[in-house]
């Protein structure tokens, strides 16, 4: 009798699945219990070691975070989907301004929206002022340094969220001159 692939073929791994499943369950459950619970429960319950009770108890935490992150990524798809249809069926209506708008939804999921300007000071002994074009940034950044942009503005902006950052300052306001003047030389002074 030939057993489905990936079937257990022994006793002994139809017994470990079965500890698995149950721990999963416990785990899923709406009050799980705590992990020395779970550990006593099927300790006694199959007449299994510590050691193995954790490696199971492991095993079923990597499958909720396989199957989570499966879910995940299939309802990413399905988001992607849906904003590039919407997007296409505006842009063939002639209504450019959902059509923008449904690729920039996408691109904002897609991790591919950055800011035109992001300002940073930094204060201690020096307080730096720094003003960076990021799409000039990104065009010479690698995959490399992307990820590492990502993580950077992630964490600014949870700095920021926190109150760790102040608030940006206001722009300074231009000097005053006569719509028809010229505008004074850079570096001159008024």
């Amino acid at each position: 009798m030939a057993s489905k692939p990936g079937a257990p073929e022994t006793l002994r791994a139809r017994k470990r699945l079965e500890r698995i499943d149950t721990i999963e369950a416990m785990l899923l459950s709406a009050e799980p219990p705590s992990t020395t619970e779970i550990i006593d429960l099927i300790k006694k319950r199959w007449n299994i070691g510590e050691r193995i009770a954790y490696r199971d108890l492991a095993t079923a935490w990597h499958r909720i975070r396989d199957r989570i992150s499966a879910e995940r990524d299939i309802d990413a798809a399905k988001i992607r989907v849906w904003w590039e249809r919407l997007a296409s069926k505006a842009e063939k209506s002639g209504d450019m301004k959902a059509a923008v708008s449904g690729l920039a939804n996408l691109t904002k999921m897609l991790g591919l929206y950055a800011p035109t300007k992001a300002q940073l000071e930094v204060t201690g002994s020096v307080k730096v002022g720094v003003q960076l074009d990021v799409r000039a940034v990104i065009g010479v950044l690698d995959a490399d340094g992307l990820a590492a942009l990502e993580v950077v503005m992630a964490q600014l902006e949870r700095a920021r969220a926190e109150g760790m950052l102040p608030e940006p300052a206001a722009a300074p306001e231009e000097p005053d001159y006569d719509e028809d003047e010229e505008p004074p030389p850079a570096g001159s002074v008024n």
